[in-house]
């Protein structure tokens, strides 16, 4: 029997070890990461006569910035966005939560990722 307790103290202390470091990390937050700034409101002229306006209502939404290894500039962004648009007496709400990322190249260049809900209105041609 005490070769077991010579086993098993071991193994308990080391996965309590484990388990502590792992929680310390998952504490500490997401550090560097700052609040994504509102953006105005658009009043959107329709072809019916009628103007519209889109408005974020809700905006939870945190960027990161990041430089890769070719000196490229990369803001992630995450979190969470509603978007309204209200006209005619009407309001619609729509989920805009991304995550999405925009790459600066050092070419000048520019790329826009969006993976999550986007709201886009498009221009009348």
């Amino acid at each position: 029997m005490p070769w077991f307790n010579r086993l098993f103290a071991p193994l308990v202390l080391s996965s309590v070890f484990v388990w502590a470091s792992a929680a310390a990390g998952l504490a500490a937050g997401n550090p560097g990461r700052q609040p994504s700034p509102t953006p105005p409101d658009v009043t959107v002229s329709c072809p019916q006569g009628f103007s519209a306006i889109a408005h974020v209502a809700l905006n939870k939404e945190y960027t990161k910035v990041f430089v890769l290894s070719d000196g490229t500039v990369k803001l992630a962004i995450n979190g969470d966005a509603v978007t309204t648009v209200s006209a005619n007496g009407k309001v619609f709400s729509f989920n805009s939560s991304g995550p999405g990322a925009i790459y600066f190249f050092v070419d000048g260049s520019i790329r826009l990722v969006e993976e999550g809900h986007l709201f886009y209105i498009g221009a009348n041609f």
